[in-house]
């Protein structure tokens, strides 16, 4: 945790008016306030700690009391020179690479940086051990990960005791400069990416800036929870996947996940995801509204069914538009009192195009293509062997919290809902795992030795693997 309190100025740089305050960093954490009145609509703090420059980015206040005035953060950077006063806008800009560390990354990779030796005397000797950089991606931006060495530094007595730290640090680097929004978004692409594989994940460290032209780096921190499963116990004991299993296709896997982050069809249904197995808790409902919203969204996107649906109303609006169309519907409408014109046909025909499929087969045909979890699991659900109930318990649960619906027949208990959202949920592992470049023998592989869902695959185990 960084802690400074100083005197702090409003606006790009130290001047000698400013107000008491305090910034507190914890992990990915960040809170700003500030003595007395403050400004309401304040964008950005400078202060100092004497010999190292801060700046906060805020955007209004969180709230007030009678010691001062909490704002929303953004973001802060720590920059060791005057230069700071060069970062005037909403960005920080002339980013050429970045690198961070991951806290679980080291558990995960499982390889040995440093060893514990003995020389010809019997002297033990702690020594770094030299590692190949691991390749995730090779270029536009460059990702790779690097074991880097912090020097040995004192543990109370440096007479007695000291420490050598060699830790897994991932390096992104970019072919032209970009600015701290694009960091941002690789940062999510990253975290997401190995949160999945491992299975929890805190928090981004120590995330350092290069930029052109200056030999000083930039410490940069974000006001943004990166955080996945950390409340979950399942994976404090093992980590989601083998790190040795899948080393081999890990630049593959990689590949194809930055590539799909980048695509802004689905940037949204991940978003929803990640954001609600972060820090902050959510109740049954909303995350069983907001699973079938995903799995819903992620089948339209990929059967491509809304640009079906767009490609018929254009086609047809533009049979609707003609004379003789015109000339034959209106009076139609005109004689039942309707104000719809002919062209609203094309809107309705392309609408119930769209409608033809429900969450319910939606949900069974991506439960068909990825492991069968929801059929297989729905016996011991709701007490029936009829998949079709089953998903058609899921669709009628969603309609009753979505819509606000008075009749609650044909929904699922609090119980069932609970124990549902573990099946919905492995299911969006699955599809993001596939969204990896994963097969489903691999998918099927990882989910069986899961900790947290090898009871719900239990229909894929053969006998001699069963956990009883």
């Amino acid at each position: 945790m960084v802690m400074i309190q100083s005197k702090w100025s409003n606006g790009n740089e130290i001047k000698d008016t400013g107000d008491i305050g305090q910034l507190v960093i914890d992990e990915n954490s960040i809170t700003f306030h500030i003595e007395g009145y403050g400004e309401p609509f304040a964008r950005n703090f400078v202060g100092s700690d004497g010999g190292h420059y801060y700046k906060v980015y805020t955007y209004g206040e969180v709230s007030k009391d009678l010691t001062g005035v909490f704002y929303h953060v953004t973001k802060a950077f720590l920059y060791n020179g005057e230069n700071y006063k060069d970062f005037i806008g909403e960005n920080i800009v002339g980013i050429t690479s970045f690198s961070f560390e991951i806290p679980e990354l080291a558990d995960w990779l499982k390889l040995h940086s440093v060893e514990l030796l003995r020389d010809k005397d019997g002297s033990m000797i702690i020594y770094e051990k030299k590692l190949s950089p691991i390749i995730i991606k090779e270029a536009n931006p460059k990702v790779y990960i690097k074991y880097e060495k912090k020097l040995p530094f004192l543990n109370g007595n440096d007479k007695i005791e000291m420490t050598l730290r060699n830790a897994p640090r991932i390096f992104i680097e970019y072919e032209d400069e970009v600015d701290d929004s694009v960091v941002r978004g690789d940062l999510y692409k990253i975290m997401r990416f190995f949160a999945l594989l491992i299975g929890r994940i805190s928090y981004a460290d120590d995330i350092r800036l290069t930029l052109a032209n200056s030999s000083l780096k930039m410490w940069f921190f974000i006001n943004t929870d990166f955080s996945y499963n950390t409340t979950s116990t399942a994976y404090h004991l093992r980590n989601r996947t083998d790190a040795e299993k899948i080393f081999g296709n890990l630049q593959y896997y990689f590949e194809k996940w930055y590539f799909f982050s980048q695509n802004d069809n689905f940037s949204f249904l991940q978003d929803v995801f990640f954001r609600l197995n972060g820090k902050k808790s959510t109740n049954i409902e909303e995350l069983f509204l907001n699973y079938c919203k995903f799995l819903e969204g992620y089948d339209l996107r990929v059967s491509e069914d809304e640009e079906k649906a767009n490609v018929l109303k254009d086609k047809l609006n533009e049979v609707l538009k003609t004379t003789e169309i015109k000339t034959l519907m209106s009076p139609i409408f005109k004689e039942v009192g309707s104000s719809y014109k002919p062209k609203d046909i094309g809107k309705w025909i392309s609408t119930g195009f769209l409608g033809r499929v429900g969450l319910q087969d939606r949900i069974r045909r991506l439960d068909e293509k990825y492991l069968q979890i929801i059929k297989n699991n729905s016996s011991d659900i709701i007490n029936t062997d009829d998949s079709n109930e089953f998903y058609s318990k899921i669709t009628n649960t969603r309609n009753y919290y979505s819509h606000f619906k008075p009749d609650n027949s044909g929904i699922l208990s609090y119980g069932e809902m609970y124990r549902t959202l573990e099946l919905l949920e492995a299911l969006i592992i699955s599809i993001l795992f596939s969204e990896m470049g994963m097969s489903i023998e691999v998918i099927k592989g990882i989910m069986i030795a899961d900790d947290k869902y090898w009871p719900l695959l239990y229909h894929h185990r053969k006998y001699d693997e069963m956990k009883i």
